[in-house]
């Protein structure tokens, strides 16, 4: 018998409940942490900034991607201080792109559209902080748009 994969982009750990940030790495300060989770017990928190480091992000790279494709990053976010937050994809055939910004002290929405490159079968997405302050994300997922 053969069985066909799933058409479901392979984002791991979007709801960072077990321990430690791996698969996601961390861009200067980007750690899950037991305390502010939207649902379960963790949540990555993103820390901002000031100075020439005044963001930082926790990034995934994401494989099993369809070329000319559109998908859709999303995620719930909130935010403490100054911070603000984001979504973002880069390395996926087309321009670095990223939401709108959200500066919600509660956990709302937030979401980016994208398109794959004509070869791109990856993308690394990711959840920007920057401002003085931080971001929590929680239960953040990737699904073909359509």
């Amino acid at each position: 018998r053969v069985y066909a994969r799933p058409e479901v982009p392979a984002l791991l750990k979007g709801d960072f409940e077990e321990p430690g940030l791996e698969p996601w790495g961390a861009w200067n300060q980007a750690a899950v942490v037991d305390y502010g989770a939207r649902t379960g017990r963790r949540a990555l928190r993103v820390d901002g900034g000031v100075g020439p480091q005044a963001a930082s992000s926790g990034q995934q790279t994401v494989y099993g991607l369809k070329p000319n494709t559109a998908y859709r990053l999303s995620a719930y976010a909130r935010t403490t201080g100054a911070g603000i937050a984001r979504l973002g994809v880069r390395d996926h055939g087309a321009p670095e792109a990223r939401s709108a910004a959200s500066t919600a002290e509660r956990y709302g929405p937030i979401a980016l559209e994208f398109t794959t490159g004509p070869s791109a079968t990856s993308a690394t997405v990711y959840c920007w902080a920057e401002g003085a302050g931080a971001a929590f994300f929680d239960d953040v997922s990737l699904e073909v748009r359509g």
